[in-house]
């Protein structure tokens, strides 16, 4: 027989319905096996045929008596086998009996009984926890009609969602009706269709209402000098009282010069702490906030800040614990996930408040508490100073405690800077939660399915009780460099392992926008294991873009080959212009003369210095070579030039071993094994701290260096030749225009001729004694596997009479021709 009555949305449980109980339970009943009697485990069922107890002036569906609270299936079966009876009833085949019924409609007084309503079975012998099993309700059409729902929805304390808009929407999410709770936490919508719903609550409108968890600090209080020192100190002895005879305590007091290794320090900051806090959280520990301000006093980087307000801010303000949470919030939580905590902790709109929350009003009570904190520590430390300055211990009173007061002073003057870091960091973490807020539930979805037959629709209001925080990584920068030319997706893939996270690998990406692809060989690649949070961190990332886009942008002009030339002699190529002249702009680029005539600049290892000094003395001996020829040649008429050759071809052998020997780096740098290991990338990639290239250190300027190696290169492939290390500013001149104006071929007979001028020039007014007197024209060639590349550095070659008599710069010139035309052009054959 078809069931068409319902209560609360589930089908009656009437005499004709064709229920059944089924236990959930084992029915265990004693059995007789063979002599023995044993406890087996039985079926139990019951049917609702079997009513008893039903109602009497009320039937359904053609007269079938109604099943209400206590009613029972008068007999079940399934347990048959248990000639024993139950372990617990004593009964086989006994009664089940409903204990469980509509709490809002009844018949005859009692509730009625429903689908799933529960049963014990078997004279209670077992359960039937699952409910009963009852059929659907079946109507016609012609008897379907509308319902009318009431709706509220309630907090985990029992207290009524109030003042908030809903909607009715059916199973493919179709809105079919609204309506809205009111003041008193109700709210009804009428003329629904029957089947089942589902309600979407919205935000309440009211002002949101922090259930404060601050409770009053029972040890604030103000502690006078003496009795502060001598709960400070405990068991200890504070260094500028007398000793007692009796008493031989440690001495408190004696401070280290780091407040962060002081014992005594951490022990006058705790009590202070303690006695200071008019409030404190009873989730946050003091000891932990104490600790906190100690650990960033003296350098507060980034984590240490967000260490210590997040401990700080529960205790200063009622809403404390909502933004400490948003300052170490998991990842993994969404925006559904914080509006449900705050929801636990206050009533309103906390999507509202969070928008319209008063940053400066934070930020004052935030600094006014903070400063007159420190204030408090540092007029103990001056007491403390005071004291030791009595005693005449000027290292405590003239160094330590100075130093520490200093220090608390530098921390209080730059406490809005710190407090407009933190604000910063909360705003941006905010305004992504409210910009995420459409998918905020007030009520879950699982919560909210329900059916128009119902009537009367009671949800929970969606809170949650706690947050995972994490400490976040720190901010590291670090760098590599291109090993190889290659395409973008191969270093990528090199670079990168399946451990490094998606979030990881596209922070940076993004930050190496600068990268050519394919990547050239010695292109600084960027690592970085956050987004920098503080105006610190911002500029050291800028500063290291700003040299890497240096480098990429010169590197990309050039050939494979020349690239290769580029990275093999970057260290002869830098170490001897930096020796010669100084021609940097402010933004470390050359200017436009030295961009002709230099090939970078910095600084090198040791190792490179041997090479170059082995460079400088062969070169000497070629100097001396083509001295001891041309003045020949201008005393006799002639040169002997098969000799000429032959000597020369040796010494040329001797210097292609040497620059052989810098074609390998010789600078070394400290591994940074941090960056590597929060990126979790490839064991292969061998990543640097960008400190040493954003400031003085082992590599500073690399970037800027590399792109000054490569201009320096793409200028010698346009013109054939380019000075290196320049020694006036007249030459530079001549240099400048015969390599960029004139075009005419000129520019390596000009360079030579210069730089010879200009080392004769000073010869002539100084009786011989040269100093810094230049050689170096760069040829390069094809093969970027041979050592390509001719430059040195001559400092003292030039000798009285070097060319027969001829004295000065005029002189130095036409020797600067000769040197041009027999000596540096055949070089670059000997290195092809």
């Amino acid at each position: 027989m078809s069931v068409t009555v319902c209560a609360n949305g589930l089908s009656v449980v009437h005499q004709g319905s064709g229920g059944e109980a089924n236990a959930t339970l084992p029915d265990v009943c004693k059995t007789s096996v063979g002599k023995s009697t044993v406890d087996i485990s039985y079926q139990n069922s019951a049917k609702s045929s079997d009513l008893a107890g039903g109602t009497t002036t009320v039937t359904a569906d053609g007269g079938n008596s109604i099943a209400i609270h206590g009613s029972t299936f008068s007999t079940s079966t399934g347990d048959e086998g248990g000639d024993k009876k139950g372990v617990s009833s004593g009964t086989i085949q006994g009664e089940a009996e409903f204990i469980s019924s509509s709490p809002t409609v009844k018949i005859e007084g009692l509730g009625v009984c429903r689908l799933s309503d529960q049963m014990t079975m078997n004279d209670a012998n077992t359960m039937c926890l699952g409910g009963v099993q009852n059929p659907s309700v079946v109507v016609t059409e012609d008897q379907v009609g509308t319902f009318t729902v009431s709706i509220s929805c309630h907090y985990p304390d029992g207290e009524l969602l109030k003042n908030s808009n809903f909607d009715v929407l059916d199973e493919d999410e179709g809105i079919i009706s609204s309506g809205r709770i009111n003041d008193t936490g109700v709210g009804e919508v009428a003329g629904l269709p029957s089947g089942a719903l589902f309600i979407k609550v919205y935000e309440s409108d009211d002002d949101y209402i922090i259930r404060t968890q601050r409770q009053a600090n029972v040890h604030c209080r103000v502690i006078d000098e003496l009795s502060f020192f001598e709960l400070a100190s405990k068991e200890k002895q504070p260094f500028w009282l007398p000793k007692k005879m009796s008493h031989d305590a440690p001495v408190w007091g004696v401070m280290s010069p780091s407040l962060s290794s002081s014992n005594d320090f951490e022990e006058l900051v705790l009590l202070e702490t303690q006695s200071y806090l008019e409030y404190r959280h009873p989730s946050f520990s003091i000891s932990e906030l104490s600790s906190a301000l100690i650990n960033c006093l003296e350098e507060p980087d980034s984590i240490e800040l967000l260490a210590f307000m997040y401990e700080a801010l529960p205790h200063v303000l009622n809403e404390g614990e909502l933004l400490a949470s948003l300052l170490f919030l998991s990842e993994e939580h969404t925006a559904d996930d914080y509006f449900a905590f705050m929801r636990l902790h206050g009533k309103g709109n906390p999507i509202e408040y969070l928008s319209n929350y008063d940053w400066d009003s934070m930020k004052h009570v935030l600094n006014t508490w903070i400063s007159g904190w420190l204030e408090k520590i540092k007029e103990r430390l001056s007491s403390m100073q005071l004291y030791a300055d009595q005693l005449n211990y000027g290292y405590l009173s003239g160094e330590v405690y100075p130093a520490h007061i200093d220090t608390i002073q530098q921390w209080t003057r730059k406490l809005p800077e710190y407090t407009d870091e933190i604000i910063t960091l909360l705003k941006v973490k905010s305004s992504i939660f409210i910009n995420e807020s459409s998918s905020v539930m007030v009520v879950k979805q699982v919560n909210a399915t329900t059916s128009a037959e119902v009537y009367e629709v009671q949800l929970p209001v969606n809170t949650k009780k706690t947050l995972d925080v994490e400490e976040p990584l720190a901010f590291h920068l670090g760098w590599m460099q291109n090993e190889v030319t290659r395409p973008l997706d191969s270093l990528w893939a090199e670079l990168f392992t399946d451990d490094t996270s998606a979030k990881q690998q596209a922070l940076v990406k993004e930050t190496n926008s600068h990268l050519n692809d394919p990547v050239r060989q010695g292109e600084i690649v960027i690592l970085l294991t956050v987004e920098p949070r503080s105006a610190k961190e911002v500029k050291e990332l800028i500063e290291l873009q700003e040299e890497a886009l240096a480098a990429s942008i010169e590197l990309a002009k050039l050939t494979d080959d020349e690239v290769a030339t580029a990275n093999n002699f970057f260290e002869l190529f830098d170490h001897l212009a930096n020796n010669a002249i100084d021609v940097y702009k402010d933004n470390g680029l050359p200017n436009d003369y030295y961009s002709y005539a230099s090939i970078g600049v910095g600084a090198a290892a040791s190792g490179t210095i041997h090479h170059l000094t082995n460079i400088n003395n062969i070169l000497k001996e070629i100097n001396d070579l083509y001295v001891s020829h041309v003045s020949k040649r201008q005393s006799v008429g002639y040169v002997n030039y098969n000799a000429f050759f032959q000597k020369r071809t040796l010494l040329l052998k001797k210097l292609d071993g040497s620059f052989s020997a810098l074609s390998k780096k010789s600078i070394k740098i400290p591994a940074y094994k941090q960056v590597k290991r929060n990126l979790k990338l490839s064991t292969k990639s061998v990543i640097h701290n960008a400190d040493q290239i954003i400031a003085k250190g082992f590599v500073p300027n690399l970037g800027k260096r590399m792109a000054n190696v490569a201009l320096g290169i793409t200028t010698s492939r346009q013109v054939g030749y380019v000075g290196i290390t320049l020694g006036a500013a007249s030459g530079m001149k001549n240099i400048y225009e015969a390599c960029n104006i004139d075009g005419s071929g000129n520019c390596g007979k000009t360079t030579t001729r210069e730089i010879a001028g200009f080392g004769f020039g000073i010869w002539g007014g100084s009786k011989g004694a040269v100093a810094g007197v230049a050689l170096a024209v760069g040829v390069v060639g094809a093969a970027a596997s041979a050592p390509v590349i001719a430059i040195a550095t001559i400092t003292g070659v030039v000798v009285g009479g070097a060319i027969g008599g001829t004295v000065g710069a005029t002189g130095g010139k036409i020797f600067g021709d000769i040197v041009h035309e027999y000596l540096l052009e055949p070089i670059s054959e000997v290195f092809e």
